[in-house]
């Protein structure tokens, strides 16, 4: 085999433990089965006696999130026992080489190494520690975890071995510890990113849920969600604060959230005025502000002992707004010298959108309701006075009526009593003279009939929001004295919707139509006695009607009768007092609403009637 083919041939062994360590990595689901697994396999192909893995923390410290290694006696070493709180400063030491300081114009690490470790790094912090652990400390690779704007920690091995000894790293390990970083780095930034997308997505649910629910949402939920999302263990933020503008012109605390090392003790709690401060100046410009070093601006701030005390670093505001008008502010704390990036202020923006969206809905709502309650209380305050002004008139509009004809006829009906004395008077006039005078005054008394009724129609109209249902039971209970002798049986249907018409003038029909059943059953000497009413939705002629059926099993109507039985002046029982009047002037008030008045019969069966009045012309 050539030198050629030889380099080939480790080159391909090389690329396939990367597409190895790659593949075991891309499928894990959490940052620590990942920090597991990436260790375990870069101990196996290095050959290495300890792994580990350092990412930022809130104070801005790398510190260590993962160890995977055997100590002298070959123990496996477990990392909640050894050095558990195991960090340093950026540029500290050997493990922290690789990190740029987080003030620094270059925010991207370089990997460092040493196959003379203790020699060059005499000064290493937990390096007795490290060699007490591992027996010695011989070689060492460092190598960033670079992201999209900054390192963010770092991968390191130690003491490569081979058959039990310890050996140098060559240049290969360096460039195979690279590669692991990064598709480390590349996964560490994934899982980040789902996190941030998380927020978001609860955050849509908020909006959906505040959408379709009217009662059971909270806005200080959304406030709490917000600051402590923002404050959790994979962000670099330590104090989350939102304040609101109220009506008091300050900017008051909704919600606030911090790690636990954060005290709130010497914080200030009053209310922020709207001047002369940095929250007044994200609202009034609404435009986010941020001060990296906060120790260069401390006279700008509100509450500076607290700042000094909790040793926070850098700071942004930005206003809660989703246009010109603002509703308040977010103000974020770092815990070291943060650069924000333009990623991460596009983060925290959108944060503070949505925020100022659920807000904004939430207050419309709010005010939507209160709205609607108020003309709510004005529609009653204005139906109670229609009603007593519909009262009057009615009444007004009777007497005029009547005092109306009287006067408009007073004449025609002097001459009416006197053809009355000229029919009575049988030596006057000819039979067929009485039958003219006696055509023309039927003739007068429909035309004056008409004349009236236009009248009341025109002045006896009272929209009022119906249930049909509702005054068929009242109409029912009118004739409770009459069950101890008829059955009433009721039938309602609970899906007939509200509607806008005249209820006392359908209530007399119901009423007419019932009467009318009790008269009939009256007649009837069988023991099976009973009026049943029913309301449903139908359909005739591609229209939807409500219904109202009354169905009696009386006396029935002879079939030589039905086509009479609606005609003004007939009544099939004159005996009892009937006028002719109470189906005529139904069927008018039915017509008057563009609906129907029918109905079956068969003799010794009885009767059913079937009220319908068109629904989509009256539903509310």
């Amino acid at each position: 085999m050539t030198q050629a083919q030889q380099h080939k041939k480790e080159l391909q062994e090389k690329l396939r433990t990367l597409n190895e360590i790659n593949r075991k990595l891309i499928v894990c689901k959490t940052l620590e089965e990942v920090t597991t697994e990436a260790l375990k396999q870069v101990r196996h192909h290095l050959n290495v006696q300890v792994a580990s893995m350092f990412l930022f923390s809130k104070d801005g410290y790398i510190q260590r999130v993962g160890i995977d290694g055997v100590d002298k006696d070959n123990n496996s070493i477990d990392g909640k026992q050894w050095l558990p709180n195991e960090k340093y400063l950026p540029g500290e030491s050997f493990s922290g080489k690789p990190v740029p300081p987080s003030d620094a114009e270059l925010t991207y690490g370089e990997p460092h190494y040493s196959n003379e470790l203790m020699e060059e790094y005499k000064y290493m912090i937990n390096g007795q520690r490290y060699r007490d652990k591992l027996g010695q400390v011989k070689s060492g690779i460092s190598v960033p975890l670079n992201g999209l704007n900054r390192t963010f920690g770092t991968l390191e091995v130690l003491n490569k071995q081979k058959d039990n000894k310890l050996i140098d790293f060559d240049n290969d390990d360096i460039y195979i510890l690279m590669l692991v970083g990064t598709v480390l780095s590349s996964i560490v930034a994934d899982f980040r990113r789902k996190e941030k997308l998380h927020i978001y997505h609860e955050m849509t649910q908020m909006l959906i849920k505040l959408e379709s629910e009217k009662n059971n949402f909270v806005l200080q939920d959304v406030y709490r969600f917000v600051v402590n999302k923002l404050v959790a263990s994979k962000t670099e933020y330590k104090v989350a604060i939102i304040r609101i503008f109220n009506k008091n012109k300050e900017f008051e605390i909704a919600e606030q959230a911090k790690t636990e090392d954060i005290l709130w003790r010497y914080r200030k709690k009053d209310p922020v005025e709207r001047e002369n401060n940095i929250v007044a100046e994200v609202f009034n410009k609404n435009k986010p502000l941020k001060i990296e070093n906060i120790e260069k601006e401390i006279d700008r701030f509100f509450n500076q002992e607290w700042i000094r005390e909790s040793k926070l670093k850098s700071f942004i505001c930005l206003p809660l707004s989703l246009g010109e008008k603002p509703v308040g502010t977010l103000s974020i704390y770092v815990g070291y010298k943060h650069k924000f990036s333009k990623s991460g202020i596009y983060f925290l923006e959108n944060i503070a959108f949505l925020t100022a969206g659920i807000i904004a809905i939430d207050s419309y709502k709010n005010q939507l309701k209160q709205t609607q309650l108020e003309l709510e209380h004005e529609r009653l305050e204005l139906e109670h006075e229609r009603r007593k002004f519909t009262s009057i008139s009615r009444s007004l509009s009777y007497n005029s009526v009547m005092k109306n004809f009287l006067h408009k006829y007073k004449n025609e009906l002097i001459e009416f009593c006197e053809d009355l004395h000229q029919l009575s008077d049988e030596s006057q006039n000819s039979n067929q003279q009485k039958r003219k005078i006696i055509q023309n005054r039927v003739n007068w008394i429909k035309n004056r009939v008409q004349e009236m009724k236009d009248a009341f129609q025109a002045t006896n109209h009272n929209l009022d929001i119906v249930d049909i249902n509702e005054i068929s039971r009242e109409v029912v209970r009118l004739f409770s004295s009459i069950k101890n002798r008829i059955e009433i049986e009721e039938d309602y249907d609970p899906t007939i919707p509200l509607i806008e018409i005249d209820g006392n003038r359908i209530k007399d029909v119901i009423y007419n139509l019932i009467d009318n059943a009790v008269e009939a059953i009256n007649e009837k000497n069988k023991k099976d006695k009973y009026i049943k009413i029913t309301t449903n939705i139908v359909m005739i002629d591609d229209i939807q009607y409500i219904q109202v059926i009354i169905e009696d099993s009386g006396t029935g109507i002879r079939n030589e009768l039905k086509e009479k039985i609606f005609e003004q002046g007939y009544t099939s029982h004159p005996e009892s007092g009937g006028t002719g009047i109470g189906l005529f002037v139904s069927r008018e008030i039915i017509s008057h609403y563009r609906g129907k008045l029918h109905f079956t019969s068969q003799v010794g069966k009885g009767t059913t009637f079937y009220m319908c009045l068109p629904l989509k012309r009256y539903q509310l």
